[in-house]
């Protein structure tokens, strides 16, 4: 049985809830056939979210990662590619924490790119909208994704990271839509 963790983001910024954290609730309580599931909500902080991602990585030794975040303006789900080494945003973390064109990792290669299976991702034919993404963007959701792709770099652990929009009436469509993409790493 392949073992998978999963995170997501707690709430943030203007946003009473994170999507998610729900979707990661919902895969966690509800469990994916063939999959021995474990999940973490980590901070939206740039001090402590990689830690609690990685502290999970060390204990449960996934055979895949799924990170999620919340992109409050997208309306499909959005499967990233890559991930680049830079941390800038407009708006602070939960700590009130603002980077501006400051590198990740100052060892790190430019980019890591995701080892799931983006291209089979991309083309499935799913319930909820589905897009390919070539940026996670330079916020908290990007340096998550950088650091966890860098942390596995020399292993066999697929991962990647996948946004989503809010979930608003789209619960259950967006729940299954992750169920199938989850599916095609069995």
């Amino acid at each position: 049985m392949k073992k998978i963790l999963l995170s997501g983001f707690s709430a943030f910024g203007a946003n009473a809830e994170n999507s998610s954290e729900v979707l990661v609730h919902m895969l966690q309580d509800r469990g994916i056939t063939g999959f021995e599931l474990r999940s973490v909500i980590l901070p939206v902080s740039y001090s402590s979210s990689f830690s609690a991602l990685e502290k999970e990585l060390d204990v449960f030794s996934p055979d895949l990662v799924i990170a999620f975040g919340l992109a409050e303006k997208r309306s499909k789900i959005s499967i990233e590619k890559v991930a680049i080494n830079l941390k800038d945003s407009e708006f602070p973390d939960n700590d009130g924490v603002i980077f501006q064109n400051a590198i990740v990792s100052p060892s790190g290669e430019n980019a890591h790119f995701s080892t799931l299976e983006t291209e089979k991702m991309r083309v499935l034919n799913t319930e909820f909208p589905i897009e390919q993404s070539l940026s996670a963007g330079a916020f908290l959701c990007n340096y998550v994704m950088y650091r966890l792709l860098e942390r596995l770099k020399y292993t066999s652990v697929k991962a990647g990271f996948i946004h989503l929009p809010h979930l608003n009436n789209h619960s259950e469509e967006i729940y299954r839509t992750v169920v199938e993409l989850i599916c095609l790493h069995s």
